[in-house]
């Protein structure tokens, strides 16, 4: 589970154990950060079935709205550094994984433009 710390992450983790699911997690980038090229190798041998990819940079609800260039910058570079880590090691691995978007991927904002990117990429995958 990509983004298991987060609040759907955490409640989606509870409904899969208790259905006796075993659930590796990435809580967040100070777990493992899915920036780094190769971060994902910890789960070459794990036997990974299925990914729940719910991790996602927003720098806080508020960055959804702000229009300050630095942050959007560096939103919109983190997460294009996560999806060219997490979506090949998903292809090499032929891993089914569900990406979550969200209703505000039609916004013209940096939130909406990352989410379409990632729809994008995982439709050209």
């Amino acid at each position: 589970m990509l983004g298991s710390g987060g609040l759907v992450g955490r409640a989606l983790v509870q409904w899969l154990e208790e259905r006796e699911y075993e659930v590796l997690h990435v809580r967040n980038r100070r777990h493992i950060d899915l920036r780094v090229p190769g971060a994902m190798d910890v789960f070459n041998n794990s036997g990974v079935s299925y990914v729940f990819f719910l991790a996602c940079e927003v720098g806080g609800s508020k960055f959804i709205e702000n229009s300050q260039r630095e942050l959007q910058t560096g939103i919109i570079e983190s997460n294009i550094k996560m999806y060219q880590v997490v979506f090949p090691w998903l292809a090499a691995h032929d891993v089914p994984f569900v990406f979550t978007s969200s209703y505000l991927q039609g916004t013209a904002n940096p939130y909406g433009a990352i989410k379409r990117l990632g729809e994008q990429w995982i439709h050209n995958l």
